[in-house]
């Protein structure tokens, strides 16, 4: 199991929808939500990119 599904595994996703929905924080985004945005931070982090442009 990848190291970033492990990470997540660990965060409860009606956490994630709590915080969604207390900070309407996917109203107007058709893309990129709130939990996908979660899980390409943490592999930032996780990878030790520089920077964003690293996520590409």
């Amino acid at each position: 199991m990848p190291i970033i599904s492990q990470l997540i595994s660990y965060i409860p996703l009606d956490l994630i929808e709590k915080a969604v929905s207390e900070f309407n924080s996917d109203k107007g985004n058709k893309k990129l939500k709130t939990k996908e945005h979660l899980v390409f931070m943490l592999y930032g982090v996780v990878g030790k990119l520089e920077s964003l442009n690293g996520l590409n």
